[in-house]
């Protein structure tokens, strides 16, 4: 076991040259070795967003105001945008539609302006881009999907995290630390 707070690359420096011949044939996969370590690149990632998606869509919702009842269906609330400045303006066209203003670029830099967000969010250059980026309003179903999607993987690796997170922990009681992750799964569901 790894002493709490100790890399485990000076852990595996300090075996002794013999002792990886001790461990079952299979243990490469489970153990890097020092030099297999220094020499392990670590698997490329990315992160669960669609930035593209998220432009086109608050895009989409200022060319054609018709799109917004569909897409609230699908993004539901504003921190299934990844990007805060997103979040911020698809709260401004929410709001905006709910109280029956019209909306497009001019209304939502105003308003942005008049609640002091509009440099938050990128500023009249940014707004301007988000009508420029959008390739159709007709996909908007779409865009939709793609940030919903996103948002759910986003979850379940914030979940997953969670679980491993605990589990680091080293609980005690099985029983409960099973209880423990049902809790933050159905945490989850109700979330999504």
């Amino acid at each position: 076991m790894v002493p709490p707070g100790r890399p485990i690359r000076d852990v595996l420096r300090e075996m002794p040259p013999d002792a990886e011949e001790a461990l079952p044939a299979k243990s490469d996969d489970l153990l890097l070795s020092s030099e297999r370590l220094d020499n392990h690149k670590p698997r490329q990632r990315t992160l669960a967003i669609s930035r593209e998606a998220e432009v086109a869509l608050l895009g989409a919702m200022l060319l054609d105001s018709g799109t917004i009842p569909f897409a609230a269906n699908v993004v539901n609330k504003a921190d299934m945008f990844a990007f805060p400045g997103h979040q911020l303006i698809f709260n401004t066209i929410m709001r905006l539609h709910n109280e029956a203003r019209p909306i497009d670029l001019v209304v939502l830099r105003d308003e942005l302006a008049k609640r002091g967000m509009l440099h938050a969010v990128g500023g009249p250059e940014y707004l301007a881009t988000l009508v420029d980026s959008t390739p159709s309003p007709a996909n908007a179903g779409s865009y939709a999907q793609s940030i919903r999607d996103a948002y759910m993987v986003r979850g379940v690796i914030e979940t997953c995290l969670k679980i491993v997170d605990r589990a680091m922990q080293g609980p005690e009681d099985s029983d409960r630390f099973r209880l423990e992750v049902e809790q933050i799964l159905r945490g989850f569901l109700r979330r999504c």
